[in-house]
C-alpha cells in the first residue's frame, strides 16, 4: 500500500510536468516570453490567464491551467498521507536530515531498500540499484563502462532527484560534486554522487546516524 501510495503521487507529479510542458510550448509556438521565475506561481498563472491568443491556443491554455490546479489539488493530498506515514516511520526520520531529502524522497527510499541488513556491503546496495559501472574483459584487460541500471529504477531515480537538491545545499555532497564536475563534467560527477549518496544512506541505516553526523 506504501507503495502504491509512492507511486501514485510520481504519476501525479510526471502529469503536471507534461501538463506545464504543453503551456510552455504554447508560448513558444506565439513566441511570448517572461520573466518568472516560476511561471506557474499565483503570479505568473495571472500572467498566462491574461494573454490574448488566438481562440484555440485560449482554449487549449485555460484547459491546461485548470488541470493544473486541479492536480496541484490532488497532490497535495497525496503529500499530506506521505507526510504522517514518513513521521511514524524510524528511517524515514533519518533519511530526512539529509540536506535536500524531504519526506517523500526518503519514505520512497526507504521502501525500494527495504530492510538495509539484507545488502552486507554498501556496494552490494549501489550495484542493487544498478549504479556500479558494467564490466567486461579481453584478453587480460578489465574495461569499465556506464553504469548497468539493473535494479529498482525507482531508486535510481528518486537518487537523482534527490541529489538536484543536496548539489544547491552547503554541504560534504555539493563539496563533492563540483570539485568531480570540474575534473571530469558534470554528468559523470552526477552518476558518482548518487552512488556517494546511496553510499551515505547505506551506513546512516545500518549505524543509525543522522545526515548531520548525530546519533539518532
Amino acid at each position: 500500500m506504501l507503495r502504491q501510495l509512492l507511486r501514485y503521487r510520481a504519476s501525479l507529479v510526471r502529469v503536471q510536468t507534461g501538463i506545464k510542458n504543453r503551456i510552455h510550448a504554447i508560448l513558444a509556438k506565439n513566441n511570448i516570453t517572461h520573466d518568472f521565475s516560476d511561471l506557474f506561481g499565483k503570479q505568473g498563472k495571472n500572467f498566462l490567464s491574461s494573454l490574448s491568443l488566438p481562440e484555440i491556443y485560449r482554449i487549449a491554455l485555460d484547459g491546461y491551467l485548470s488541470v493544473l490546479d486541479e492536480l496541484e489539488q490532488q497532490i497535495k493530498v497525496a503529500t499530506k498521507m506521505v507526510v504522517v506515514l514518513a513521521k511514524d516511520d524510524e528511517d524515514a526520520r533519518l533519511l530526512i536530515t539529509i540536506p535536500g531529502i524531504d519526506y517523500y524522497s526518503a519514505l520512497l527510499i526507504k521502501s525500494k531498500i527495504g530492510d538495509v541488513n539484507r545488502f552486507p556491503s554498501a556496494k552490494q546496495l549501489c550495484s542493487y540499484s544498478g549504479l556500479v559501472p558494467s564490466t567486461y574483459s579481453s584478453g587480460n584487460t578489465t574495461f569499465h563502462g556506464h553504469i548497468t541500471k539493473q535494479g529498482s529504477r525507482w531508486l535510481r531515480w528518486i537518487l537523482a532527484e534527490a541529489i538536484g537538491h543536496c548539489v544547491k545545499k552547503p554541504g560534504h555532497l555539493k563539496e563533492f560534486y563540483w570539485k568531480l564536475a570540474r575534473r571530469k563534467g558534470e554528468k559523470i560527477a552526477k552518476v558518482a554522487i548518487e552512488r556517494k549518496l546511496l553510499e551515505w544512506i547505506y551506513h546512516m541505516l545500518k549505524e543509525n546516524i543522522r545526515g548531520d553526523g548525530e546519533d539518532s
